[in-house]
């Protein structure tokens, strides 16, 4: 074992814990699995409520061990605004990915004479849009912000976990002033450098104000924090009356789940504290004073890749040399950056239909502040 695993065994202190949203104490226990995403020595459990029927780990990282089981090299730490650029489709922008734009504009320019050959390009544009974007984020459009009916300031936002910054940048491009929370100061810092305003701290650390953001948005953060309704309690508290809260989550319930078991990536111990399955999440945030509760399937085929590379690489993904040489293969990659763009036009029809089924591995959640 290296000096590091070692060290990282010493440190994470875990604890048993009662249901963190009703605070029964039985539970049964669902998967045991290990860190195959980098390598935290243990072994790890999510059991389901028996009453509220809520699944989690437990036990857990006691809340003071939590930041260790973070490694510098953790994904989120290291993505860019660059990254993000080439990935406009996935419902932040209206363009088109790299290369594809440029040829649907040379189509439209050499059709410009003909109305008909016009409104077809552009509606080949919107289908060409829709079937690739993979609805990860979502940033609400300004104009139909409740609070643009009485000012013209900028709209407010606030990330949590924002990582290295690439979405709060691309929103501030898009007209938003953008605030951050992230724990990480390698993180922070990458995303300070770009221009946001972030808080380096955690989110109990963070003071907010009622009624001070327009849109809060938590992509792939609610799974990884300890008091889940406690959190949603403070979002609700921070929005403006109409407000938006974007959040994403892995899917509990979704088709790989089921057949990978204890192999599927999405379990990520010890890091996901939570998971959650669409309809108890969405009964979550309507009894936290949300409304008009929205839920997308995310046609997203990442943690496919990532239990397939499991699957294949076993526990040589444990072994913290070994899962760095492995880290640059072609399954492991594809589930850390994301899957290439060839990639996602050939398997976008298989990752449309677990979508419109309600099976993929994420879900993206839109709620708003209800009024009254």
């Amino acid at each position: 074992m290296s000096q590091v695993s070692a060290t990282l065994e010493e440190s994470l202190v875990m604890e048993h814990i009662a249901c963190p949203l009703c605070g029964c104490e039985q539970s049964a226990e669902v998967a045991v699995f290990q860190d195959w995403t980098y390598a935290i020595p243990g072994t790890f459990r999510t059991v389901r409520c028996d009453r509220c029927r809520h699944v989690y780990l437990n036990p857990r990282p006691r809340i003071d061990a939590l930041l260790s089981t973070y490694p510098s090299d953790y994904a989120p730490y290291q993505q860019s605004a660059a990254r993000l650029s080439t990935h406009a489709e996935d419902g932040m922008s209206e363009d088109l990915p790299s290369g594809a734009g440029r040829s649907v504009n040379k189509v439209v320019e050499a059709q410009r004479s003909g109305v008909r050959a016009w409104k077809f390009v552009s509606w080949l544009r919107e289908v060409w849009h829709w079937w690739l974007n993979d609805r990860t984020t979502y940033i609400p459009a300004i104009e139909t912000l409740s609070t643009r009916k009485v000012t013209d300031h900028f709209p407010k936002g606030l990330e949590v976990g924002c990582g290295a910054g690439a979405f709060s940048r691309h929103a501030a491009e898009l007209g938003w002033s953008m605030h951050a929370i992230e724990p990480s100061a390698s993180a922070a810092a990458l995303a300070q450098e770009s221009g946001i305003n972030v808080f380096h701290g955690t989110l109990n650390e963070y003071r907010g104000s009622e009624s001070s953001f327009d849109a809060i948005f938590a992509w792939m953060v609610l799974e990884h924090l300890p008091f889940p309704c406690e959190t949603l309690t403070k979002f609700h508290h921070w929005l403006v009356q109409d407000g938006w809260l974007c959040l994403s989550v892995p899917n509990h319930r979704s088709l790989d789940r089921w057949l990978f078991g204890s192999k599927w990536i999405g379990y990520d111990g010890p890091r996901h504290l939570q998971q959650f399955e669409p309809h108890r999440l969405e009964k979550l945030l309507l009894e936290m004073g949300f409304s008009r509760v929205e839920i997308q399937y995310q046609p997203n085929l990442q943690y496919w890749f990532g239990s397939i590379a499991v699957l294949l690489y076993g526990r040589r993904l444990l072994d913290t040399e070994e899962r760095s040489r492995i880290r640059d293969r072609f399954w492991m990659r594809q589930f850390h950056n994301g899957l290439s763009f060839p990639l996602r036009i050939v398997l976008s029809p298989i990752a449309n239909l677990l979508s419109a089924f309600g099976i993929s591995g994420r879900i993206t959640v839109l709620a708003r502040k209800g009024i009254g």
